[in-house]
């Protein structure tokens, strides 16, 4: 694609006059963006804690577990929010329903890395010593498996944003017939002008210029 057909000058790409003009519907979808993301990760922290746990300990718990989620996270985000918008609705647990379950995968897997990466000879040091299982899990193990726990909350951090496009893309649907329906992109809007070319991207999804 050349640069005059990119930067079209009768009907650019990205309109920084429009831009700089709406700014405050920018810093709301930055911070519904921020927001989604934080509970996603906190809640997929809470979830994936307990479950690497107890998949560190019981092998076969750690296949039924990683294959669960990890099938889950092979689901399009488009598509696991089109078969829960019947369900909870263009609301925002469809959308952390999603980003959670994608997020619980990226951290059990760390977790359980992170303990198995524990030496065994601090773990006899820790049996020597008198330390019960919970309490060998809480101050031996778990502290020594930090470093690879914040490196898949950094990976889930950087990967979760990505994914409530669709659900903000439905949410700002120009067409009252096809609102929430994926094919609306293939219809013209209201004024007869074909979606693709009359929408600025911003934040995690499309917005009609004004």
């Amino acid at each position: 694609m050349s640069a005059a057909a990119f930067l079209d000058v009768v009907d650019p790409w990205i309109n920084w006059t429009w831009l700089s003009t709406h700014i405050p519907l920018f810093a709301d979808a930055l911070q519904q963006h921020i927001t989604l993301t934080t509970i996603a990760i906190v809640g997929g922290l809470v979830l994936s804690l307990p479950l690497g746990v107890a998949a560190y300990r019981w092998r076969m718990l750690r296949n039924l577990v990683l294959g669960v989620f990890g099938t889950f996270y092979t689901i399009p985000s488009l598509a696991l929010f089109a078969l829960l918008v019947p369900y909870t609705g263009l609301s925002e647990t469809t959308a952390e329903v999603g980003l959670i379950g994608y997020t619980v995968l990226i951290l059990v897997r760390n977790v359980i890395v992170g303990l198995e990466s524990v030496p065994a000879d601090v773990l006899d040091a820790a049996d020597g010593m008198g330390y019960r299982p919970l309490a060998r899990l809480l101050r031996i193990e778990l502290p020594l498996a930090l470093p690879a726990i914040i490196a898949g909350v950094r990976i889930a951090t950087v990967t979760t944003p990505c994914c409530p496009s669709p659900w903000r893309w439905w949410q700002t649907s120009p067409s009252p017939v096809l609102n929430g329906s994926p094919f609306r992109g293939l219809v013209p809007n209201s004024r007869g002008v074909p979606w693709e070319r009359r929408q600025v991207v911003y934040g995690c999804g499309p917005l009609e210029r004004a």
